[in-house]
């Protein structure tokens, strides 16, 4: 009879394959020593009730996501572990906005406007201060203006907005060499845009991957902005009159802001959260 059972046992675990637990049956000894003997110890298996369940296999399946498990658990955002890599992706939005402010005398002497007491100076200037009321514009009415994205996708908008503002200056200016100053009107108001579409929807999206990370993306900040307009002025020293070394600041910050936004969109986790779904509805209830 024992010998017997065997038999059906063996049967059964054939039958069931690689990746499938077997059928249990009324006549198995599901306690058989000799049985769980028999199972491979690293291949795991699932039955529901009667059913055979397949298991998947291979590391990504089984692979859950760190921060999409915390968020899901019961870890508080003081335990859950630091995304160091987020600072390297909020560098060159803020690289952006000090190259835009840093290079501006640079660029107005560019333009052929030296004296800045000057008529054309006060133009330039006033074209300069549109990346004030882009950012001011769109750090308030985001909700409203980009109520068709998700704040993780206003955040790759803005890394987009401050590429094209480096883009525009160094086609329109430094390739170009055109000396209408119209063109500082639009790269510094998109530049704006950019940045004011980023420093609101970016808490958004790393709030949920906990304090460690947030207090990285905080550093990222000033080490962008520092990193143009410190680093900038050390090397601007070597070459005071370089103009192609003008145009390279600009188009290196254009550069890291393409990576940037890589980086974000592959690096950082999109991990489900209130604030990370805002959009015109609920912007419009919360004004209510």
């Amino acid at each position: 009879n024992s010998f017997c059972t065997l038999l059906v046992s063996l049967e059964s675990h054939t039958i069931g394959g690689r990746g499938y637990c077997p059928v249990p049956t009324k006549s198995m000894n599901t306690d058989a020593p000799l049985i769980n003997d028999l199972q491979e110890p690293d291949a795991p298996h699932t039955a529901a009730g009667d059913e055979v369940v397949p298991i998947s296999e291979g590391p990504e399946a089984a692979h859950v996501d760190v921060y999409e498990e915390a968020a899901a658990s019961s870890l508080s955002a003081d335990e859950m572990p630091p995304l160091r890599r987020v600072a390297l992706a909020v560098m060159p939005v803020f690289m952006g906005y000090a190259v835009l402010l840093s290079l501006q005398e640079r660029l107005r002497k560019h333009l052929g406007i030296e004296d800045n007491k000057s008529h054309a100076a006060h133009v330039f200037q006033t074209g300069v201060s549109l990346i004030f009321i882009g950012d001011l514009i769109f750090r308030l009415m985001h909700n409203v203006f980009l109520s068709f994205l998700r704040p993780r996708r206003r955040v790759l908008f803005a890394y987009v907005c401050v590429a094209v503002a480096m883009a525009l200056i160094i086609l329109v200016y430094y390739v170009l060499n055109v000396k209408h100053v119209g063109w500082v009107y639009v790269a510094y108001f998109i530049g704006g845009v950019g940045i004011g579409t980023y420093e609101t929807n970016i808490v958004s999206c790393i709030t949920p991957l906990g304090h460690g990370s947030k207090q990285w993306a905080l550093l990222g900040m000033p080490l962008g902005y520092n990193g143009i307009s410190i680093g900038a002025f050390l090397v601007f020293m070597a070459a005071p009159s370089s103009i192609a070394l003008e145009a390279s600041t600009f188009a290196v910050v254009l550069v890291l802001n393409v990576c940037g936004a890589v980086l974000f969109a592959l690096g950082v986790p999109d991990v489900a959260y209130e604030a990370s779904e805002d959009t015109f509805q609920k912007f419009f209830g919360d004004v209510k």
